[in-house]
Order: C-alpha cells, then sequence, then structure tokens
C-alpha cells in the first residue's frame, strides 16, 4: 500500500500521514498501524511506535493472522534492544 511505499522510501512523515488516514477509515486494518508503527520508530517516536504495535499486534492475533502478529512481535523486540 502506498503507506509502506512511503515507509521504504524513507518519507516516514508521510507514511504516517497516509497510515493514519487508513485506520480513520479502516480501524481493523492492522498492517496500517504496524507500517506507521515502523515510520514512527524511524523517526525516533518509540512511544508512539509501541502504541501502534500493540495495536497491530491485538488486532492481528483477533484476525487469525500468525504471521503478522509474528513480524509485530519481532519489531517489538526491536524497540527493546537497548
Amino acid at each position: 500500500n502506498r503507506c509502506f511505499a512511503y515507509y521504504r522510501a524513507g518519507k516516514y512523515q508521510q507514511a504516517i500521514e497516509d497510515c493514519s488516514q487508513v485506520v480513520r477509515a479502516k480501524p481493523d486494518f492492522a498492517g496500517a498501524y504496524g507500517n506507521r508503527g515502523r515510520a514512527r520508530a524511524a523517526l525516533k517516536d518509540y512511544q508512539g511506535a509501541v502504541k501502534d504495535y500493540q495495536l497491530a499486534a491485538k488486532l492481528f492475533l483477533k484476525q487469525g493472522n500468525q504471521e503478522g502478529y509474528q513480524d509485530i512481535l519481532k519489531d517489538l523486540k526491536q524497540l527493546q534492544k537497548p
């Protein structure tokens, strides 16, 4: 999606804005929370990233998406490394 494309291009603020639009329209879209969390982490907004990762993990689990859930857990663990 476009949010992920912005993230991959290093346009983190645009990625956050795009993902925010997506979650306003589709609050159960786990991938958008995960992508927004990655963009926030890249901008060193670790508190915001953790919040988004937790929401994404909860939604992935609720939706039975183990792969997405495991990916988000890896991202969370990366943030917790000293």
